[in-house]
Order: structure tokens, then C-alpha cells, then sequence
């Protein structure tokens, strides 16, 4: 059967696009950092780390507010390279680095508040 001969409900599977799984997953590590400071944020002692960000104890829409447009910037770059890079003929996978370093630093960020949610615990 060819492919212009399926029905509409023999579609083909697609597997999702790199750059949208790698958009998502920085997307959910956002979420886990900014939902994780505010809950560290219980404690008195507790302040940002990017207090110059920020400030030293923002609000939740604070930080969605500067971290949302900053996100869309990178992955708008990230989209750019992987354009130029495709049209250029080449396999570089250069285009990642905006969308991993947005993952890994919102996942490091949102590990060290919930090691300092076992550290309240622990007193």
C-alpha cells in the first residue's frame, strides 16, 4: 500500500521532533525550579541564589516572569541554529546547547532546594 493510499486512520506514526522533547523537558525543569524555590521559600532563612535576578525573596510570578521570556529567547536561538544548520547541509548538533543548558541549570537549581528540604528535616 502506498502512502498516498491510507485512510485517515492508517496515519503513519511520527516520532516527536528533538527539538520539541528537548523544549519540553526545559520547560518542565522551569516549572520544578521556580514550584521548588517557592516551597524552600517556607523557611525564613531561605534566599535566591540569583537574588540579583530576582531579588532575594521574589514573588512565583517574579520568577515565571523573567524565567518564561528568557526560556522563549534560547529556544527561539536554539530554532535558528537548527535551521542554519540543516540548510547548510551540515549535522551539527550545536543547536542543542541553548535547550541542555536550560535543562541542566533549572534541574541543578531545583536539586539543591530539595537538598535543603532534607536538611530541614533533618533538624
Amino acid at each position: 500500500m502506498q502512502p498516498s493510499q491510507r485512510g485517515p486512520s492508517q496515519k503513519k506514526m511520527r516520532m516527536p521532533d528533538e527539538f520539541a522533547v528537548l523544549l519540553g523537558t526545559a520547560a518542565m525543569a522551569l516549572v520544578l525550579d521556580v514550584e521548588s524555590t517557592k516551597y524552600a521559600q517556607r523557611d525564613p532563612e531561605a534566599a535566591e541564589v540569583n537574588s540579583w535576578v530576582y531579588g532575594e525573596r521574589p514573588s512565583r510570578s517574579r520568577m515565571y516572569a523573567v524565567s518564561i521570556p528568557v526560556t522563549v529567547a534560547l529556544a527561539a536561538y536554539a530554532g535558528y541554529l537548527k535551521a542554519s544548520l540543516s540548510e547548510d547541509g551540515k549535522s551539527g548538533s550545536v543547536w542543542k546547547v541553548p535547550l541542555w543548558g536550560l535543562s541542566v541549570g533549572h534541574a541543578v537549581a531545583a536539586a539543591a532546594n530539595f537538598l535543603n528540604f532534607r536538611k530541614g528535616y533533618q533538624k
